[in-house]
């Protein structure tokens, strides 16, 4: 189900129903009022969901695309020289912003594609897995020792990883790659499973 682009008309913004799309841009550059910015998508509403909706990848709530419009809008609104063909400009706008939403979603499931393989690898053969990892790392004692055992990188990446987020979450927050998540993890997790002092809990 598409929800999109559910732009109300602003507070008194029929007061900007008369002028051209050059004037409301001249009057923002002017006034830096961000409520012309909302006028001028209002006006392109049903081309730019049509557009969205022939290119976009995957479905995106209301907020997240006005959002993200109206901050790529307002910095490029604010260097425009020439103003005869807004229109123009504000669709060249969405399709660059379609190109980089599709290269972020087909990064997003590499990753989740990856991570899947990675995490069967880690735990083929393991006698305990992720999940049982996760419920002893709550206990005090138990995560000292792991923290003593693994160096500041791979206790970064591993702790995040046994609360749950995902190696683009983690790689995100570190600002790491894929590689340097996964091989934290791995040799995180390798440390662990060799280590007699930590498999005592698991006896």
């Amino acid at each position: 189900m598409w929800i999109f682009l559910a732009l109300a008309m602003p507070p008194g913004g029929e007061r900007f129903d008369g002028l051209s799309d050059g004037d409301l841009v001249r009057e923002f550059q002017e006034s830096q009022d961000a409520q012309l910015v909302l006028v001028l998508l209002r006006r392109y509403q049903a081309g730019l969901v049509a557009r969205y909706r022939r290119y976009a990848n995957a479905p995106l709530s209301a907020q997240e695309v006005v959002n993200e419009l109206l901050l790529l809008f307002f910095e490029r609104l604010q260097r425009v020289k020439e103003t005869r063909n807004v229109r123009g400009l504000l669709f060249t706008i969405v399709q660059n912003h379609l190109i980089d939403l599709s290269r972020r979603q087909k990064l997003h499931g590499n990753w989740e594609e990856r991570e899947k393989v990675a995490i069967k690898e880690q735990e083929k053969g393991q006698v305990w897995s992720r999940d049982l990892l996760s419920d002893r790392i709550d206990q005090d004692k138990f995560k000292g020792i792991v923290m003593e055992k693994l160096n500041e990188l791979e206790w970064q990446c591993l702790e995040p990883y046994l609360s749950g987020q995902s190696y683009k979450e983690i790689g995100d927050h570190f600002q790491l790659s894929f590689n340097q998540v996964r091989g934290a993890i791995s040799r995180a997790l390798q440390k662990l499973r060799n280590d007699e002092q930590v498999k005592q809990f698991f006896d």
